[in-house]
């Protein structure tokens, strides 16, 4: 399964954070994979509104992912948390300035 799953139901995008071991604490390949949702549907004038779930109940998304960026500096990857951070910081402006209503459900 991917660690984000993005479909389109009765013209809501509905991504769904799917990493629950790690309460869906925030990687790059989860970055990446709602980045791409919200730019396939910004334009989409089949996507009314986008919704944000999470597959797992114990957590919605507990922030990012700190050990994994530690686990490749210490690996040798001296870029992994200035690209992380761009990465989800460049994630943050697109969901603040999203061109329709972006709603997150947290139980």
């Amino acid at each position: 399964m991917a660690v984000v799953e993005a479909e389109v139901v009765g013209g809501v995008g509905h991504i769904v954070l799917n990493r629950p071991e790690a309460l869906n604490s925030l990687n790059e390949a989860m970055i990446h994979g709602i980045r791409a949702a919200l730019d396939a549907w910004r334009d989409d004038d089949t996507v009314g509104s986008v919704l944000v779930t999470s597959s797992s109940r114990r957590a919605f998304c507990a922030g990012g992912d700190i050990k994994a960026i530690r686990q490749a500096v210490i690996d040798g990857d001296r870029d992994a948390g200035p690209r992380y951070f761009s990465a989800e910081y460049d994630l943050d402006e697109i969901i603040a300035t999203y061109p329709k209503p972006y709603v997150a459900v947290i139980e």
